[in-house]
């Protein structure tokens, strides 16, 4: 059937679609969706549904249908659910970068340059410019979502709309003269290929980044960057060190196993960093280096919980208290005991 009218069973199933879909994009207008749900609701139902394969042949049972029209339709049907998933690529690929990036709008202008440039403020990233504007650090910040920038000026965050991939922003933001530079870019690739022109630029620029995880932080290191903070370490070790006062440990205890976590596992990435540039990857040396480290680690806790230290293993212990004099004693009225 469809080789013998190929355009005109085609045509039949994209007119299906469309007439769909514009019923679809009416119904989303009405009920008020928003620009990037009104897009995947319509095209993700543009699509003739499985009922319609029933009701041809209830009409053709039923004699309402002729059967040169029976055969076409039901392929027609069965070709718009084969296209569908068609439609959820153009949404995702083409659509939905679009809205959410607002391609409409021009770049901003920058009239304000600064030593110091953040590329990226989400989450991340304005908790990064909280900390350097409270130090009294002027900070250029660039991010590719015009909504995210508006509502960071709604805060009074002096922020610009524009993709932090593009030269001319760079430069008009000050790169050539910046003394650091923070990028927390959500595109992978993107943030590598800035960081590596950024480097070009500047050379002597500080370069700090913020990593999706081990693999993405190497690919980071590699294209110049100086520091590179994987998102979720801190956090996760936080996480950890409260669970384990949680179960009983001493606050003093906890803390120190969480340091002692954090610098060795930078010191692993470093080690590990050389096995993964020279084999190009996660291949089995890695692994087994990386097994063999983690069990190294294991090691120098189970000594942590025994009282004892292994070689390499500083730890930490709270700072002495100094001993109490009369004067402070009679002041807060406490015991050089109780102040112990």
């Amino acid at each position: 059937l469809l080789f013998g009218d190929p355009f005109g069973i085609v045509g039949i199933a994209v007119g299906i679609m469309a007439i769909k879909f514009a019923v679809l994009r009416t119904l989303a207008h009405l009920f008020r969706l928003s620009g990037g749900d009104k897009w995947l609701f319509s095209l993700g139902l543009a699509q003739a549904g499985e009922f319609g394969f029933i009701l041809v042949a209830f009409a053709a049972g039923a004699s309402v249908l002729p059967n040169s029209i029976v055969g076409p339709l039901t392929l027609a049907i069965a070709l718009s659910m084969l296209l569908t998933p068609a439609l959820f690529i153009l949404f995702e690929k083409v659509i939905a970068p679009k809205m959410a990036s607002g391609t409409d709008r021009d770049a901003d202008t920058i009239d304000t340059p600064a030593t110091t440039i953040l590329a990226g403020v989400g989450r991340f990233g304005q908790a990064v410019y909280r900390i350097l504007r409270a130090s009294g650090h002027e900070v250029v910040v660039l991010d590719h979502d015009a909504g995210n920038i508006d509502r960071l000026r709604s805060f009074g965050i002096h922020s610009y709309y524009g993709d932090a991939s593009r030269p001319d922003l760079l430069h008009a933001a000050g790169i050539n003269n910046a003394r650091l530079f923070i990028t927390a870019i959500d595109d992978r690739q993107k943030q590598i290929e800035v960081i590596e022109h950024v480097r070009r630029e500047n050379p002597g620029i500080h370069i700090v980044a913020r990593a999706f995880d081990r693999p993405h932080y190497y690919a980071l290191k590699s294209a110049g960057a100086n520091d590179v903070v994987r998102e979720l370490f801190g956090s996760a070790v936080k996480a950890g060190c409260l669970g384990l006062i949680a179960l009983g440990a001493h606050p003093f205890s906890a803390e120190r196993k969480a340091q002692n976590f954090s610098r060795y596992d930078e010191r692993l990435l470093d080690e590990l960093s050389d096995i993964w540039t020279s084999e190009g990857g996660m291949t089995k040396a890695f692994i087994e280096s990386a097994r063999t480290s983690a069990s190294r680690f294991e090691n120098i806790l189970q000594a942590d919980l025994e009282g004892r230290r292994e070689p390499g293993d500083a730890g930490w212990t709270p700072p002495p208290t100094p001993a109490p004099s009369s004067q402070g004693t009679a002041d807060t009225g406490e015991t050089g005991k109780d102040e112990k």
